[in-house]
């Protein structure tokens, strides 16, 4: 099923691009994950990459894979990613300036990894796609380099009936690149 949505999203990419009508994008961030589960957890040193392509100044269309963390537990740890397509609507506040809303889906995936021990557990591992929503804005060094900020909201997984929900958000900062 996700191979059908990249090569989708790739056939699609390649058709706007060859009809010239906007501009392919690349970027990376890094930010800060927040899971909360039961209590607020902070997850820094995060990470992700994209690709994009502006459709015209006001609408976007976006794909991008993100490590939202690792995070180590008196005996296990826990890691969280990400795939992610996502609309973007722009709103142009200045010729450099601009806010951005995102409304997407998003493929999440939290690893959970018992330590070796008297009381050992086999991994567990659980998927969940669902809709995804950011604000953020966006300022432009260049005709091709524009810096974003963003706070997004992934959603909620249940991880097992014995543990609470853990809700996942975002905040990143980050750089695009346009061709």
């Amino acid at each position: 099923m996700k191979k059908f949505f990249v090569a989708t999203g790739l056939v699609a990419l390649g058709t706007l691009t060859t009809a010239g009508a906007g501009e392919l994008y690349v970027g990376a961030d890094i930010g800060l994950s927040i899971l909360k589960a039961g209590k607020d957890i902070s997850v820094p040193g995060t990470f992700g990459a994209s690709v994009g392509y502006t459709l015209n100044p006001n609408f976007a269309i976006e794909a991008s894979a993100r490590s939202l963390g690792t995070l180590a537990l008196a005996d296990s740890s826990i890691q969280v990613a990400s795939l992610q397509a996502s609309l973007l609507g722009i709103a142009p506040v200045t010729n450099e300036f601009s806010l951005f809303s995102r409304l997407g889906v998003g493929h999440n995936k939290i690893d959970l990894v018992y330590q070796a021990g008297f009381n050992y557990q086999p991994p567990v591992s659980v998927n969940k796609t669902q809709a995804l929503f950011g604000l953020g804005a966006g300022y432009k060094l260049s005709k091709s380099v524009m810096l974003r900020a963003e706070y997004s909201d992934l959603g909620t997984i249940t991880v097992s009936s014995d543990t609470a929900p853990v809700k996942i958000t975002q905040f990143k900062m980050g750089v695009n690149y346009a061709f």
